[in-house]
């Protein structure tokens, strides 16, 4: 067996070396985590759950982005959020949205700037929606 030169030997574990390193700085996460939990919050969705303990019927539900001037498709479409029932809108990207029920006779309430950064319930009474914009 030949015996290596030192100056060989030297530049074999300088190559080792650098090797390593590339391989362990390849398996290495490349970042802190920050980006990775905003795309995480991009993803993410949430509930609104609305009992409707009320003497009215809603037979229409809208919500829009607080920033957009326009309403949402009515997310109740062919149901009716009868008087005891419960209707969650599912799929909801957080943020700030108004909301609007239309009752059966056109009577409308109108929330506006509702925060939704997490699963969220509520519970429509006959007095509450009476003193809302709208109701007699």
């Amino acid at each position: 067996m030949k015996k290596l030169n030192l100056s060989y030997r030297g530049l074999l574990l300088t190559t080792f070396f650098c090797g390593a390193l590339f391989a362990l700085l390849l398996s290495s996460p490349t970042s802190t985590g920050h980006a990775a939990g905003t795309a995480a919050e991009a993803q993410r969705r949430y509930t609104l759950a609305i009992t409707n303990n009320s003497k009215y019927d809603i037979h229409r539900l809208y919500l829009s982005s607080s920033e957009d001037r326009n309403w949402g498709p009515d997310q109740l479409g062919e149901e009716i959020l009868k008087t005891g029932q419960l209707y969650t809108v599912t799929n909801i990207v957080p943020g700030e949205y108004d909301v609007k029920f239309v009752d059966e006779d056109g009577d409308e309430c109108v929330l506006k700037n509702i925060q939704i950064f997490k699963n969220t319930s509520w519970t429509l009474t006959t007095q509450w929606l009476t003193r809302c914009e709208g109701y007699h």
